[in-house]
């Protein structure tokens, strides 16, 4: 090619151009750890099994490549293992449900006081589980991540129904000599009171099945299934199997139970009388846990940022620099990020940093080298990033949102539409200025700011007609100035090799180089500069639009505990914009979506308590017990909201559904309770009577199942098992603070409210009769005078 002739004067292609081969350049490179680093995306197909495909594909890295001799000296770095998630998400949730149902055995032996009646209780567990897996294997259902956690977060109410069911045959055995007749009679005496309690219980997800679906939704479903299924089972072997084991195992009399229960029994039995002798302070206690139930949030106490309790596992920063810069100078500000991370690796409990960068972008990605992160810590990580990390000449570093993990993450962000971007770049920069006024507002960027500078060639219209020239002839000058031009592909006999004419690297380095260029005829060119002028603007990257406006977002992230005061008050910044006609602002999609999912649950809410108290009113065959009943839910909120407050765990999604099965599961104990009460005084107790007798009887039932219940959770509680990117702990939270305050209050004022509720409901029905006169009927009967005979 070099010996290729230009003219006939013998001037060759190597006279005026150098001719060398060699790679196309890289738009882009990557560090691990500080050295150069090779990135490779493995996809599965969409009907094979994720765990299957990366254990194959582990397995090629860590036996076959390792023996490849040009591959000799790579280091190898698995910065993303979807298998793992999966895999490391059951390992803990079997690990938490085995835990959970060992906690609940030892709770059951304490009140039980006897081995074979432990065994007899505890073969609930096993038998629902392994029931479950099977009707949900003929249902068409796996045994998934999903599904585990249903099973898990139920496997401390597995045994609920039997400790009812067991509890009442345990006393008519004290009483009736028979066995079988006393399994017979008190399985019979409680069937209707559990079988409501595990209604009410399953029945909350209900909502969910019929509701509108979202991404929410849907994984409830798939947990509210398991869970359902599971309490099913566990309500059939109370009813059948838990009464013919008792009939034929259970032929000693009942242990004595322990001399602490037998105190707590007394000491609860005088409360119980205290509150029917003083009923004035009683109705003060109510309102005072109504009340100390809100205190924490009001205070501010608890988080209610719902982006919060999340995996923690990356840190994901940004770069924005102030001037267009290539790719060495965006390698130059990540070397000296690096740099800082390298050195502070075990101050920031960081096991790697992974960085790539390219023309105008770059972007580092700091792995953690603990799992168990809390959100607390992680916003003091980011705290000490920002202080502690150098600045970095013409570079911005900032916290921003990873693609991948958006749903999960930390960051919000306004948008702006319109149809002229000049003037959304100035609604965004105020947005932003007013955005950094707000407490909790960190790292806020727009998408403006992610620009480039580029030439603006502005032509003179009449030099350029005289020198012959057009807009067109300039644009591809400055086409092939710029870029090069493309020319036919070079066949060297086995391949073919793209080939290029492009100016030297000199001769195009700056502006200067520009407007000395020569164009036009060759016997009288011009140089450029005197018909064009040129000038350097900074244009952003990409125009978006959204409904055919064109869309500018502020990014932002929030670290503050009050998201939705916070957003009150970015809604009022953003609603004090003076915006021209066409001019429009919005939450971006995550926001909106969650607003939606917090609605879509407060229609949960509401229709799960119309379910609850439907199940209740056939139960008692009642329209007024229920009420008594439903007032318990309120007082899950006190143990909820402290305990959440106290561990500084957000009040997030999970939480919110945590208190969704509260509600059926709270009422479990007013249910067995005011069952029991009513039974007694239909065999002729007295109001007052009845509920001291009925207090002592089901006290110990109910302490164990709430107790069981509780230390099932208590693993998922203190773990950090998680869905994907989303942990249990806030759920499992919850759901023991509110169960252990509603137990307390449940036991003490709802035979108070019960007497309220029917001192309202008769006077109701007096008040209904007497305006409700029923009319005089006359004596029609003829008057029949006697005549004598």
């Amino acid at each position: 090619m070099e010996n290729l002739a230009v003219n006939d004067h013998g001037l060759k292609v190597s006279d005026i151009a150098e001719i060398r081969y060699e790679e196309p350049p890289i738009g882009f490179g990557r560090h691990l750890d500080g050295v150069q680093a090779v990135a490779m995306d493995v996809f599965k197909e969409s009907t094979a099994n994720t765990v299957d495909v990366v254990r194959a594909v582990m397995k090629v890295i860590t036996q076959d490549i390792d023996k490849d001799p040009l591959l000799k000296g790579m280091k190898l770095f698995t910065f993303d293992d979807q298998a793992k998630q999966i895999t490391t998400g059951i390992d803990s949730l079997r690990y938490a449900g085995i835990l959970g149902a060992l906690f609940a055995v030892m709770v059951l032996y304490y009140f039980l006081r006897r081995l074979d009646s432990t065994l007899i209780v505890s073969f609930s567990i096993p038998f629902s589980v392994i029931a479950a897996c099977g009707l949900m294997y003929f249902m068409g259902r796996t045994l998934n991540v999903l599904s585990m956690c249903g099973l898990m977060l139920g496997i401390g109410m597995l045994v609920d129904d039997a400790i009812v069911v067991l509890e009442s045959i345990d006393r008519k055995r004290r009483t009736v000599g028979d066995p079988h007749q006393a399994a017979l009679v008190g399985a019979r005496e409680v069937t209707m009171a559990v079988t409501c309690s595990t209604l009410t219980t399953i029945i909350v997800f209900l909502p969910l099945v019929v509701g509108a679906s979202t991404e929410l939704t849907t994984w409830l479903k798939e947990v509210g299934l398991s869970i359902s299924i599971s309490l099913a089972c566990s309500l059939f072997s109370s009813l059948t199997l838990i009464p013919l084991m008792s009939a034929q195992w259970l032929r000693r009399r009942p242990a004595a139970q322990p001399k602490s229960l037998a105190w707590l029994e007394e000491r609860y039995a005088g409360a119980l009388g205290w509150t029917l002798r003083h009923k004035a302070w009683t109705l003060l206690v109510v309102i005072a846990g109504l009340v100390v139930g809100i205190v924490p949030f009001m205070a501010g106490l608890v988080n209610t940022a719902q982006f919060a309790a999340t995996s923690n596992k990356r840190l994901f920063l940004q770069y924005e620099f102030a001037d267009f810069v290539y790719k060495s100078d965006a390698e130059r500000a990540v070397d000296a990020a690096e740099a800082y991370f390298r050195a502070n690796k075990e101050k920031l409990f960081i096991d790697s940093v992974y960085s790539v960068y390219g023309e105008n972008e770059a972007h580092t990605i700091l792995t953690m080298a603990r799992d168990d992160l809390g959100d607390e810590q992680v916003k003091e990580l980011r705290k000490a990033i920002r202080t502690g990390l150098p600045q970095v000449p013409g570079a911005r570093i900032f916290f921003a949102e990873e693609a991948e993990v958006g749903g999960n993450s930390t960051y919000f962000a306004v948008k702006f539409f319109g149809h002229d971007s000049g003037v959304l770049t100035k609604l965004a920069d105020e947005a932003a200025r007013r955005l950094g006024t707000v407490d909790g507002v960190q790292d806020i960027t727009s998408s403006l700011n992610k620009g480039r500078n580029e030439i603006q060639v502005v032509m003179d219209r009449d030099k350029a007609l005289r020198a012959g020239l057009t807009a067109e002839d300039i644009s591809q000058i400055f086409q092939f100035t710029l870029g090069g031009m493309r020319l036919q592909r070079f066949n060297t006999g086995d391949r073919e090799v793209e080939t290029w004419l492009e100016l030297r690297q000199i001769d195009r380095e700056n502006l200067q180089d520009l407007r000395k260029l020569q164009i036009g005829p060759p016997d009288r060119p011009v140089l450029l500069g005197d018909i064009a002028s040129f000038q350097v603007v900074r244009r952003a990257d990409q125009i978006a639009r959204e409904n055919r406006k064109v869309r500018v977002a502020v990014n932002a992230t929030y670290e503050g505990k009050n998201w939705d005061k916070t957003k009150k008050e970015i809604e009022g910044l953003m609603n004090a914009f003076d915006l021209p006609p066409g001019y429009t602002w919005s939450w971006d999609d995550k926001i909106l979506e969650q607003g939606e999912e917090n609605q879509q649950m407060g229609i949960n809410f509401l229709l799960a308590l119309v379910l609850v108290y439907l199940a209740m009113a056939s139960l008692f065959e009642s329209m007024a017990q229920p009420f008594a009943i439903l007032f318990s839910i309120p007082f899950a909120l006190p143990g909820a909201a402290w305990l959440l407050a106290a561990t500084r765990t957000p009040f997030n999604i999970m939480a919110q559904i945590g208190l969704l099965m509260l509600i059926g599961i709270v009422v479990k104990n007013g249910i067995v309770l005011l069952d029991h009460m009513n039974q007694l005084r239909r065999a002729g107790l007295g109001r007052d009577d009845a509920i001291l007798q009925a207090g002592r009887d089901r006290l110990r039932a109910v302490l164990m199942t709430a107790l069981t219940a509780i230390v099932g959770l208590i693993p998922l509680a203190l773990g950090r098992s998680s869905v994907g990117d989303a942990y249990y702990y806030p759920l499992a939270r919850t759901v023991i603070g509110g169960l252990a305050s509603s137990t307390v209050l449940t036991l003490i004022v709802l035979p108070y409210i019960n007497i309220g509720v029917e001192a309202v409901a008769t006077w109701g029905r007096n008040l209904w009769r007497a305006s409700d006169p029923r009319p005089v009927v006359a004596d029609r009967l003829p008057h029949i005078e006697s005549i004598p005979g």
